[in-house]
C-alpha cells in the first residue's frame, strides 16, 4: 500500500494539517457464512484528524472528523459513527454474509493508520466454524474414559472436561488427548480425557465435555463451543459364576467359568484353588474337571490390576445319587 499517496489524496481534497491522534480497534472473530466487523474507538479531540482503514491491504475507509468517513466499496456498510462527543464509534462490516469459506482467508486482518504520522493499529481475526456433529462416548468400566468426536469444525477443536463425583463440585480434567484429521478443507477433531478409578472411588461420576473451535489458543474460546454430558456409575466388583451346577452325579464333566463384574473387570489374573488341598489347579477362569468324591469344594481367585484388589468365591458341589443328573 502508499501511504504518501494517500496522505497526498487528502490533502488536495481537504487542505487540511493533520494531528495525532489514538484509535483502539477491536475485530470480531468471524462465523463463517457471517459478516466480517471492526470497532474503531477513536479518542481525538481535534477536527483535523485523519484516518483510512484497510482489510487485508484493500482499502476500505478514509476517515475525516468531524463526522465524516466515506467508503470505498460498497459492499461495506458503516453503522453508529455520528457521535456528538469523543470518543468516537466506528463500526464497519460487510454488507452481505460470506457465501463460502473459500472466499474469504482463513485468517484476516485489518489496518487503521493515521494518515499524518502513520502510526498503525493492526487487528487480525480468524474464520471459525462451530463443532457439528458431536458425540461422546464412554469407553471403559474400569476408569473414567471419554472419548468425544466433531465431525466438523475450524480450526482445530478443542475440549475442556470437568469432572463431578456423587454430585459434589466439579473440577477441571486437564490431561486431553487430542488427534485430528483434515478433509475438504474443515478438521475432523478428537479428544479423549482418561482418569483410574480406585475401589474407594465408586460411585456415580458426570463429565461434561465441551467442544470448541481452537480459534485463540485461550479458554476463552469456549463461548463458541457445545456442551455434552455423559454420567457413568462405577459399581464394587464382584464374582460371578457361570455353568457352574452345585448338584451333580459323580463322573459328570464340569467347565465352570469364574467373571469378575463392574469395576476393574478388564484387566484381570484368574486361578483356581482346591479347597480341601489348597493347592492351584488351574490358572484361567475356567475349571474343567470330572466330579468324583474328593473334590467338591474349590475356590475362584480373581486379581484385578486395575483397582489392585483380590476378590474370592466359593464353589461348592453336592454328590447325587441315582442317574447322572445336574442341578
Amino acid at each position: 500500500m502508499n501511504y504518501y499517496m494517500v496522505i497526498d489524496f487528502l490533502v488536495i481534497f481537504w487542505l487540511r494539517i493533520f494531528c495525532v491522534s489514538e484509535v483502539n480497534i477491536a475485530c470480531r472473530h468471524v462465523e463463517e457464512m457471517s459478516p466480517v466487523v471492526i470497532d474503531i474507538l477513536w479518542v481525538t479531540f481535534d477536527s483535523n484528524d485523519s484516518l483510512v482503514v484497510y482489510e487485508n491491504t484493500s482499502l476500505i475507509m478514509i476517515c475525516i472528523i468531524p463526522f465524516f468517513c466515506k467508503l470505498t466499496n460498497s459492499k461495506w456498510v458503516l453503522q453508529n459513527k455520528e457521535n456528538s462527543e469523543p470518543p468516537y464509534k466506528i463500526e464497519v462490516h460487510q454488507g452481505t454474509a460470506l457465501a463460502q469459506r473459500n472466499l474469504v482467508p482463513k485468517i484476516g486482518e485489518w489496518e487503521v493508520i493515521d494518515v499524518v504520522t502513520l502510526k498503525q493499529e493492526v487487528c487480525r481475526y480468524q474464520v471459525y466454524v462451530k463443532p457439528v456433529e458431536n458425540q461422546c462416548l464412554s469407553l471403559s468400566k474400569d476408569e473414567i474414559n471419554i472419548f468425544c468426536t466433531t465431525k466438523r469444525v475450524y480450526p482445530k477443536a478443542k475440549c475442556t472436561f470437568y469432572i463431578s463425583y456423587n454430585g459434589q463440585r466439579a473440577f477441571e480434567f486437564e490431561n486431553v488427548i487430542y488427534s485430528h484429521k483434515n478433509e475438504t478443507g474443515y478438521s475432523v477433531s478428537n479428544c479423549n480425557a482418561i482418569k483410574p478409578i480406585q475401589l474407594t472411588e465408586i460411585g456415580t461420576y458426570r463429565v461434561e465435555a465441551i467442544i470448541y473451535p481452537n480459534i485463540s489458543n485461550d479458554k476463552s474460546d469456549v463461548v463458541y463451543g457445545t456442551n455434552i454430558s455423559t454420567e457413568i456409575i462405577f459399581k464394587s466388583p464382584y464374582i460371578t459364576l457361570v455353568n457352574c451346577p452345585t448338584h451333580v452325579k459323580k463322573y459328570i464333566l464340569i467347565d465352570c467359568e469364574c467373571v469378575l463384574n463392574e469395576l476393574g473387570s478388564t484387566n484381570v489374573l484368574y486361578s483356581w484353588i482346591n479347597a480341601s488341598t489348597n493347592e492351584s489347579i488351574s490358572y484361567s477362569n475356567h475349571l474343567r474337571f470330572a466330579v468324583d468324591n474328593y473334590n467338591t469344594e474349590f475356590i475362584c481367585k480373581a486379581n484385578s490390576f486395575k483397582i489392585d484388589n483380590v476378590l474370592y468365591e466359593n464353589y461348592n458341589i453336592f454328590l447325587l445319587s441315582g442317574p447322572d443328573t445336574t442341578e
